[in-house]
């Protein structure tokens, strides 16, 4: 999976958030994109997921034998987390799982009943989403995407919330289930438990 940048912007009201991005993220690789708040990360992610058009240039997802995928076949290949997309509160940590994954294949050889386990929130399983802590919610969130078996995943300021052990969780889920995914990272960390060496690209 490819997705190519060409001459990319955006603009709000009169002010030019970003301009003339050209970059192509490759297939199986992984991806950071870097800068201070306010830089543009996050209106990049929702650029490149679709939730958002860009104001000028032209943004192509091609698969392995460079077929364009339609915009409206884009979520089909990608799972997105972000501190802005929340998860339904009413729902308990069984019933998420057993909802998204109405929508999402389950990552290969792995068993939806497992899932819990890997999210290591066996004891809060019954537990409503609106009675998790920020970093069980982040932890819950990031389970769903890692596991879902998409070829691309846009992972939006993806240690938000969490702990020392929660990001050493993520450092290990990340290792394991994106060995041949393209993983795009946007984080304003300045180390790399978040980007853990990848090809970067800066505002």
């Amino acid at each position: 999976m490819h997705i190519i940048l060409e001459n990319t912007g955006k603009q709000y009201n009169f002010n030019w958030v970003f301009r003339h991005i050209d970059v192509c993220f490759n297939t199986g690789c992984r991806h950071a994109v870097t800068g201070i708040n306010g830089s543009g990360k996050s209106t990049l992610m929702r650029i490149l997921s679709g939730q958002m058009m860009p104001s000028e240039g032209r943004i192509k997802w091609l698969d392995d034998h460079n077929n364009l995928i339609p915009d409206n076949e884009r979520y089909h290949h990608y799972s997105f987390v972000a501190p802005y997309l929340e998860l339904p509160e009413e729902f308990t940590i069984r019933e998420i799982i057993a909802f998204h994954f109405q929508f999402k294949s389950v990552f290969s050889l792995i068993q939806i009943n497992d899932i819990v386990g890997m999210a290591e929130m066996e004891k809060d399983v019954e537990k409503k989403v609106a009675d998790l802590s920020s970093g069980m919610k982040q932890r819950l969130k990031l389970t769903l995407a890692i596991l879902s078996d998409t070829p691309v995943l846009l992972l939006d300021e993806p240690l938000s919330n969490l702990d020392a052990y929660g990001v050493q969780w993520y450092k290990r889920m990340i290792s394991q289930f994106t060995a041949s995914r393209t993983v795009i990272t946007a984080s304003n960390h300045n180390n790399d438990e978040c980007y853990m060496h990848v090809h970067t690209f800066s505002f």
